[in-house]
């Protein structure tokens, strides 16, 4: 059962009319559902295709929530690191641009490299 105003009725014969001035009130709505009960094998597969999907996205939401954390862990651990580098050469190092900091930084691994490869 449903309230409103009917614009279309069907006679006896299955001919279809415009509906007149005094056709507001309840109505009966008969609905033909047999496709649903001929479609049950594919509403079914949609169904649990629609369940895996879900089940998916939930392991999609965990995954990006491990990998944040992790990510927010390790730019912790690399702010303090960099954090104490930077102090350290600002109270003991003379270099003035980052630029500077960088090259010396190169240029002290570069060395390291060669030491180790002559003392072999």
């Amino acid at each position: 059962m449903c309230s409103g105003d009917l614009v279309e009725v069907v006679d006896d014969m299955g001919v279809i009319h415009m509906a007149g001035h005094n056709e507001h009130g309840l109505h009966c709505l008969a609905l033909n559902t047999a496709i649903f009960w001929n479609r049950k094998n594919e509403l079914h597969q949609v169904a649990q295709q629609a369940s895996n999907i879900e089940d998916l996205t939930e392991v999609v939401r965990a995954s990006l929530s491990v990998m944040s954390r992790q990510w927010s862990d390790a730019m912790h651990t690399f702010k303090e690191k960099f954090n104490s580098l930077s102090t350290l050469i600002t109270d003991h190092g003379n270099l003035n641009t980052f630029i500077d900091i960088f090259c010396s930084i190169l240029m002290n691994l570069r060395k390291e490299r060669i030491c180790k490869v002559l003392q072999m």
